[in-house]
């Protein structure tokens, strides 16, 4: 320690005017001069460097070594510690963060979503043997309860206050936005979202990428579908409005091929409450759908998150079970409700034969079969039934795999890991989102080359505005005797 020039720094401190100064820090030759700290510009700053959480104790009982550093997790914003966590909870962990909903009524499609993501650690750990920087890769996720703001304020925390370069979220567009806009850009924090299918974050930034394809790919997929099958006239389309950017977005892009092929009837778009879509439900049907006004559509389009299955309910409860089944619509449903709830509902099982939709899927391939297996035996729990969880496996591979592939796993920043993303696309190599391949992955782009990625969703193959070259969409329907969803052909092909 250097008393002089400490003594000169807190007199020129305190001879400001007006200041009362508290002074929680102590000059420093070295980090291991700091008791609760590092040294920086020869001044002990928290968080203190560990190399172990044993070494974190005296700084605080709760924290955990979070690469290389003491770091507290506020359990209120970030309840849930995964496997790969808390089984290397006393060596040093490269924190990966989730942004997820934990409560309220999509609880459960993040709770699936995560595991995907924990998944993937949990195969490096054991596999791959975590970082070749003496770590293990951990996920820590927060709550987002399903809020845009709040979206935006836990990663914010997870970035300031966890040091977490990597996020694997969100699941609703709006969150993303939010989160871009907000945080990513401003802070330098890598996105990589399994859910979030708005064209508006289509290079939105350079920090945001998806492993999901956007609704300007999967949009055009269902119109040529319902051409295919004859239902692309008299067709009715329900959103929720220009202030949802996924309902928006999808539209546009229903709009787009609706103008660019040759269909036998113009789209007929009407709006619902996003906050009580069943209440929009009268109105909508004498504006469009049967009532006074109605054109008696043959194909009903529903575009909207879970709470909008309940505009559903309430059409079918009070106008279609009126009507012949001749006279009955079929409806037909984006990625977003192919959810558990929908199958879950006891009021819609009559409906369920009349239920088409698409989804970006790619589910014939080993790798596919492979996870599946994998999630089955881990959480025991189907992962099938939602349609995010094997886009969120891929998108942690990635974070992690960013991590790796520099020199420093467990210092690199975002910007360093988005130059290693880019570098996913059209190279000779090819490695697969699993354990054994990732350590040479990893060392294939440390060395500046360029790889191809195939994940177990699909080709992890990205255009210049990160999203994904080409996606896989499949339609899907309902096995109304053993409720569950079943996946049809492919309209969409993937890139070669």
């Amino acid at each position: 320690m250097r008393p002089t020039l400490l003594f000169a720094s807190l007199l020129a401190l305190t001879s400001l005017s007006g200041c009362s100064l508290l002074l929680d820090f102590n000059e420093c030759d070295t980090s291991a001069d700091c008791p609760a700290g590092t040294c920086a510009e020869g001044i002990c700053q928290g968080p203190p460097a560990c190399a172990a959480r044993s070494e974190c104790a005296a700084f605080d009982k709760d924290a955990y070594c979070l690469s290389g550093l003491c770091r507290t997790i506020d359990p209120q914003l970030c309840p849930t510690l995964g496997r790969t966590f808390m089984d290397n909870a006393e060596g040093v962990i490269i924190p990966i963060g989730a942004a997820m909903p934990l409560t309220g009524e999509n609880a459960p499609k993040g709770d699936a979503t995560l595991k995907g993501a924990e998944l993937a650690l949990r195969q490096i750990n054991s596999i791959a043997g975590g970082s070749r920087a003496d770590a293990r890769y951990g996920l820590i996720t927060c709550d987002t309860a399903y809020e845009p703001a709040r979206a935006a304020a836990v990663t914010a925390y997870m970035h300031d206050e966890l040091g977490i370069q990597g996020v694997v979220g969100a699941i609703s567009s709006a969150e993303s936005i939010e989160i871009v806009d907000k945080v990513a850009r401003e802070k330098q924090v890598l996105i990589i979202s399994p859910a979030s299918t708005s064209p508006g974050l289509s290079g939105r930034s350079e920090y945001f990428w998806r492993t999901i394809a956007s609704d300007a790919d999967q949009a055009s997929a269902m119109g040529s579908f319902l051409e295919n099958q004859g239902l692309d006239d008299s067709v009715v389309v329900l959103y929720a409005g220009d202030s949802d950017p996924y309902g928006a977005g999808f539209l546009s892009g229903l709009n787009t091929y609706w103008a660019s092929n040759t269909t036998p009837d113009p789209l007929r778009v009407a709006t619902y409450s996003m906050s009580a879509p069943a209440d929009s439900a009268e109105a909508i049907n004498n504006s469009v759908l049967f009532g006074t006004q109605g054109i008696r559509p043959k194909t009903i389009i529903l575009i909207g998150s879970i709470g909008a299955l309940s505009l559903l309910e309430a059409l079918e409860t009070q106008v279609t079970s009126k009507l012949t089944e001749d006279e009955k619509p079929t409806w037909v449903l984006p990625d977003a409700l192919r959810d558990q709830a929908l199958l879950d509902n006891p009021n819609l099982a009559a409906t369920f034969p009349r239920i088409l939709g698409t989804i970006p899927s790619r589910q014939d391939t080993m790798i596919f079969n492979n996870y599946v297996a994998l999630y089955r035996q881990s959480f025991m729990s189907d992962p099938l039934r939602y349609q995010f969880p094997d886009k969120a496996y891929d998108a942690a591979f990635m974070i992690a795999l960013a991590h790796e592939a520099n020199d420093t796993p467990r210092n690199a920043t975002a910007k360093q890991m988005v130059q290693v993303l880019l570098r996913l696309t059209g190279g000779q190599l090819r490695f697969d989102t699993i354990a054994t391949d990732f350590s040479s992955a990893a060392g294939e782009l440390n060395s500046g080359r360029t790889i191809s990625l195939l994940g177990v969703s699909g080709p992890m193959q990205f255009t210049t505005q990160r999203d994904l070259i080409s996606p896989t969409i499949v339609s899907w329907s309902i096995d109304s005797a053993k409720k569950e969803f079943i996946n049809g052909g492919i309209i969409k092909e993937p890139a070669q």
